[in-house]
Order: structure tokens, then C-alpha cells, then sequence
């Protein structure tokens, strides 16, 4: 279980400087997370999910979203959440696995967003003792695999799908220095699902 004190994570760095405000959602500020993920175009919730999805599935979505081994990570713009990174651990409670997945309306793209959040992502789970992470991607999304292979990320393909394992540096050790070299330091169940199933990058 990890403190609210993480809850504000401020201004996330990306390669080419801030980029804008992160923060981890509580369980009150879910619906902003519904927000975004219905603003995502009908491509892109495919890439996200796996499937073509409803309106009503991703609210369903968000109501089996378990706080207590998923971390929401939102990237803010005004008082709405244009990108996110939702980390969830591979357990009922935090474990040494997690799987990761990111979601950048379009308009927010290429400003380094997404990478922001991977660093942030990283940082929340060195600080929950996860050490591997995993993600899944489109074969053909080049942004997402450019992130990846930027965080040192173990990449195999399978039938169309990117399949990532990402390790998870400890802040103080020399590997954290070597893959994260390129951008600046980022400020530091019921809804268990089959691995990759529906925990993919947009």
C-alpha cells in the first residue's frame, strides 16, 4: 500500500524540460480519468484496449479500477486530464510486477507527455518495490516503442503486438543514470485481469 503523500507528483521533466503538472488520482478524481479515455478517438481505444469499446465499458472500467494495487498517474491541463499511465501491480497487492499502460488524447501528442509519464511511472514503482514492468503496444506504434527502448526496455514481438519488460532502477544506482540519460529527473483484485488482456499503450 503507498501513502497519499505521493498523491501531488508536480511538474514532470521531460527531455526538452516541464512539460506540465502530473499528479496520482484518488479514488474522488476517477471520473476525470473516465473523461479522458472518452475523449480518446475510436483508433486509439482500439490500440488502448484491444477491442472496439463502448462509452459504457470504459465507465464500467473505471468503476472495477481497485486503488489499493492500481496507481493512476494523470497528466493535467487546466482542470482536465489529457494523458495518463496506470500502473498495476501483477497481484491482489503490490508485488515485484507490475503492468503498465499510457493514453494521450491526440492533440497532447509529441510534447514529450508521454515520456514524462513513463519517468514518473518508474518513479512511483522504484518507490513500491516493483521491479520489472510490463507494457504492450501496437507493433506499428513508433512513439511508444521509442519510449520504451529509451527506458531500457527488454522488447519482443508477437503477432502484431510490441511486448515490453521494462526493469525498474533503484533511485541511486547506476543503471537509473544510464537509461534514463536522455531526460531530466521526474519529481519523485476486482479489477485483476489476464496479462495483456486489456492493459495496452495508445
Amino acid at each position: 500500500m503507498w501513502s497519499h503523500d505521493l498523491h501531488h507528483c508536480g511538474p514532470a521533466a521531460g527531455a526538452s524540460g516541464f512539460v506540465g503538472p502530473t499528479m496520482v488520482l484518488r479514488e474522488r478524481e476517477l471520473f476525470l480519468y473516465c473523461r479522458h479515455l472518452r475523449r480518446l478517438r475510436r483508433e486509439c481505444r482500439r490500440s488502448r484496449f484491444g477491442n472496439e469499446v463502448s462509452d459504457r465499458f470504459l465507465q464500467d472500467y473505471i468503476g472495477r479500477v481497485d486503488l489499493t494495487n492500481t496507481a493512476i498517474l494523470g497528466y493535467l491541463d487546466g482542470e482536465e486530464i489529457r494523458a495518463v499511465a496506470e500502473l498495476r501491480s501483477m497481484g491482489n497487492a503490490w508485488c515485484d510486477e507490475a503492468e503498465a499502460a499510457f493514453s494521450v488524447e491526440t492533440q497532447w501528442r509529441s510534447r514529450g507527455i508521454g515520456s514524462a509519464l513513463m519517468m514518473d511511472a518508474l518513479a512511483i514503482s522504484s518507490e513500491l518495490g516493483v521491479e520489472r514492468v510490463h507494457m504492450i503496444c501496437e507493433r506499428h506504434n513508433r512513439a511508444m516503442l521509442r519510449i520504451a527502448e529509451k527506458v531500457c526496455a527488454d522488447i519482443r514481438f508477437e503477432h502484431g503486438d510490441c511486448l515490453a519488460q521494462i526493469p525498474v532502477p533503484r533511485r541511486q544506482s547506476q543503471a537509473w543514470g544510464r537509461c534514463f540519460a536522455a531526460y531530466s529527473s521526474s519529481i519523485p483484485s476486482t479489477n485483476s485481469a489476464a496479462p495483456g488482456s486489456i492493459y495496452r499503450a495508445c
